[in-house]
């Protein structure tokens, strides 16, 4: 069976149409999940800046500057090329005092992207606070140590 010149361009065309439908649809998803990431992160990233602590009678003993160094070196140790950094973050949280040095590091870590439109490679895209990326990088007796931390300072996440 061979085909006319005119059934063939009408193959064509269907087929032109149905790609260029499909790359409007996938288009069109990609840009409603934008959206609601977007709205996601500035709804975490609100969360996030108005945590408390019942660790109130307390003095933070870090500065500023040092919290903002600490979530950066957190981050960093995420996003080691061959895994999580445990010894880095061992060392970071060793140094956070009370419920306000806690606070202090994970409002200046503020929200990141976890995997595809961030770091690291694999992952689902989505915005998480400093406890998120514990809670997908840390496992087993350390992630329930920092809960547990969490958790005595009266911090809710």
């Amino acid at each position: 069976m061979t085909l006319s010149d005119n059934q063939l361009r009408t193959l064509v065309k269907a087929a032109g149409i149905t790609a260029l439908g499909v790359t409007a649809l996938v288009i069109g998803v990609r840009i409603v999940k934008r959206i609601r990431e977007h709205r996601n992160e500035k709804e975490l990233s609100n969360a996030v800046n108005s945590l408390t602590t019942t660790d109130k009678e307390v003095a933070q003993f870090i500065t500023s500057e040092q919290a903002k160094i600490f979530a950066n070196t957190l981050f960093e140790a995420f996003n080691v090329w061959n895994g999580t950094d445990t010894d880095v973050i061992k060392s970071v949280i060793g140094k956070l005092q009370n419920g306000k040095d806690w606070l202090a590091v994970i409002k200046a870590f503020g929200v990141k992207p976890y995997g595809t439109t961030g770091t690291p490679w694999f992952g689902d895209g989505i915005q998480l606070d400093l406890v998120g990326w514990f809670r997908k990088e840390l496992s087993g007796s350390m992630l329930q140590e920092i809960e547990t931390k969490l958790s005595k300072y009266g911090i809710n996440i």
